[in-house]
């Protein structure tokens, strides 16, 4: 990869500054899955949003992950709503009684790990969409940010 080209190498060590987290681009490469996985979820976190993984292809001798693709939380639809579509019965006292969160967002990033050198490129990506994304004072509840400090940890395994 030459100097000119605009994607860049990404490590584990550059992704844990939030303050320093970039767009991510097609033709981006990390050195492992980890960064790669890391990165996206810093880059969600800091952009209002929370990602889950999604589809993934394994090397067959390896058992390895070699393809993975990220997509936003709130991608798909709920079971309840994909068997309301078909026309299915809807067993209702097995589903809680909340709205689903999902809403069809198109957000995804694609990543497979090419062989020959051993990176992971990003080959395909979406960033955009289709709900409000969290506001920056309301961040700090969302569920990947959710966390018990360990003082408070201590007075209640002390009880």
């Amino acid at each position: 990869m030459s100097n000119s080209e605009s994607s860049k190498s990404r490590d584990i060590e550059n992704t844990n500054d939030q303050n320093d987290q970039q767009d991510i681009n097609e033709g981006d490469t990390f050195k492992n899955y980890d960064s790669f996985e890391t990165y996206v979820k810093n880059y969600a976190k800091n952009k209002g949003f929370t990602v889950r993984l999604d589809t993934a292809k394994y090397d067959k001798k390896t058992k390895e992950i070699r393809w993975r693709e990220i997509v936003c939380s709130k991608s798909g639809i709920s079971r309840k709503n994909k068997l309301q579509q078909t026309g299915q019965a809807v067993d209702n006292k097995s589903t809680r009684n909340r709205s689903s969160q999902r809403c069809n967002c198109t957000f995804f990033i694609r990543e497979i790990k090419f062989e020959d050198h051993g990176l992971w490129i990003v080959v395909k990506i979406n960033l955009s969409h289709n709900h409000d994304l969290v506001p920056i004072q309301l961040r700090k509840f969302m569920p990947d940010n959710r966390e018990i400090p360990d003082n408070i940890k201590d007075k209640i395994l002390g009880l």
